[in-house]
């Protein structure tokens, strides 16, 4: 250190209470709006005093403090102090740095003073510069370490950086993949379906049995191939970010009632009644219609497929905390609690069948899903095995989504 520069640095003598006794070094004027008799915590800023005053107490069950760091307020402005200091007769010796390397530059100004000739002060302040220097080599490695951790997370972060604009760019790839080959399917199936359509109502009379049988098959395998060619048009388009909503004033209850009288032909074929019930009064509320009207036809389906013939489906339209609820009730076979997490993510397979042989394509309740949140609205279903299911569909009104 140079001569001319002070050493930043104090130490003192005070009582168990910390009441100065004696300043016996502050070559820097750590101290000077400190006089004797007053306690060194006043030192301390506001925020910290509280930490001063424990620093003080740890000399009732401790003979040496080495080290603490506390803020001080010092020639006007705040700045750290590193504390340390030890029992001494019937007091304490306390020290304050602004550096662990002004510690023993203190040391050897206290040795030189005739107020540092005890032997007692010596060990202590040995005691406390080998703790000093002990600490400085555990704070050394530990921020050793600390920066190769960080720059091995540093390293990590941008491999995955890299990984995440690879895997979009596959997951934009696959997208594309699946859109041009659903369009690219779907015309050749719905041409296989309208035929067997064709065969089976106008020619079923002239086929036997079992020829019959075939074109029945045919039928209904192009017509669930059909279903699940659209809906992954509609995954990939949406997963694509391409959820292109025209939001419009409607009258959901009008729009509602008739879907609902649309489905009631698919129910009647298994003996379903569909019931639709509302609130009188609902207020306007903006949305896709078309988009809303996949949602319903999609619930509506789903409740068809998975309940009993000779059961009811209710469709409810209610009013409460700015949204309209829409509830779609079935008395269908439920879904196990731990499967309904699975409700919502692309092609999940549960153990509940549709009541007439129904499949899925394991992709129409993600659409709801995105379009529903798409609106801002939310979705979610109640549900028990043997009692039925209730989905919900809450979207937000009053003002545009």
């Amino acid at each position: 250190m140079n001569a001319s520069q002070p050493v930043n640095a104090f130490a003192l003598l005070s009582d168990r209470q910390g009441n100065i006794l004696e300043i016996l070094c502050d070559p820097a004027g750590l101290l000077n709006r400190l006089s004797i008799g007053q306690p060194w915590m006043d030192l301390a800023d506001d925020a910290d005093h509280d930490k001063a005053v424990n620093f003080q107490d740890e000399f009732k069950i401790h003979p040496l403090v080495p080290s603490w760091q506390i803020n001080m307020q010092i020639a006007g402005h705040v700045e750290p102090l590193h504390m340390a200091g030890g029992v001494y007769q019937q007091g304490l010796l306390l020290i304050g740095t602004r550096r662990r390397d002004d510690l023993e530059e203190l040391s050897r100004l206290l040795v030189a003073q005739d107020a540092a000739q005890s032997h007692h002060l010596k060990e202590i302040l040995d005691e406390i510069l080998h703790h000093s220097w002990r600490s400085a080599g555990r704070d050394e490695a530990l921020y050793d370490e600390l920066t190769r951790l960080n720059n091995d997370l540093a390293g990590m972060q941008r491999e995955l950086a890299k990984k995440n604009v690879e895997l979009e760019r596959l997951n934009q790839i696959k997208n594309q993949f699946l859109g041009m080959a659903a369009h690219d399917l779907r015309n050749p199936i719905a041409v296989i379906l309208l035929y067997s359509e064709f065969l089976e109502k106008q020619i079923s009379g002239r086929l036997s049995a079992e020829e019959l049988e075939f074109i029945v098959m045919i039928h209904q395998k192009s017509e669930f191939m059909l279903q699940l060619i659209n809906d992954l048009l509609d995954v990939s388009k949406i997963e694509s970010g391409r959820l292109d909503l025209e939001l419009v004033s409607t009258d959901l209850a009008a729009l509602v009632e008739h879907n609902v009288a649309l489905n009631r032909a698919l129910a009647a074929k298994k003996g379903i009644k569909l019931e639709f019930q509302s609130d009188a009064n609902l207020p306007g509320i903006q949305i896709d219609p078309p988009k809303i009207e996949q949602v319903l036809d999609n619930l509506l389906s789903n409740a068809i497929k998975y309940s009993q013939p000779d059961s009811t489906v209710s469709v409810r339209l209610s009013w409460q905390d700015r949204q309209v609820i829409l509830t779609v009730l079935d008395q269908g076979v439920g879904i196990a609690e731990n499967e309904i997490g699975q409700l919502f993510r692309p092609f999940a397979r549960l153990k509940a069948r549709g009541t007439g042989g129904e499949k899925s394509t394991g992709l129409g309740l993600v659409i709801c899903r995105r379009i529903v949140e798409g609106h801002k609205g939310k979705i979610w279903v109640e549900s028990q095995p043997g009692q039925g299911t209730s989905f919900y569909i809450a979207l937000p009104c009053g003002q545009g989504v």
